[in-house]
């Protein structure tokens, strides 16, 4: 079932589950999102510090998110 997570004004770390369509919405602060599914989707708005995603497949970063490993 599709789900939603939203991160807080501090640092997030939000993990996605795989088979599972989630989206994730991070916060103020510098989140690393884990995600296990190209269902998984990340949503980060500009200024809203420097943020990484966490993937084991090929990963194209959405806007507003720095870092991919």
């Amino acid at each position: 079932s599709p789900g939603t997570f939203n991160g807080s004004s501090g640092n997030d770390s939000i993990w996605a589950s795989s088979g599972v369509n989630v989206t994730m919405y991070g916060g103020q602060g510098d989140d690393i999102y884990y995600l296990y599914s190209a269902s998984n989707k990340v949503v980060e708005y500009a200024g809203q510090g420097v943020d990484t995603i966490n993937t084991w497949m090929s990963y194209t970063l959405p806007n507003n998110v720095e870092n991919l490993v």
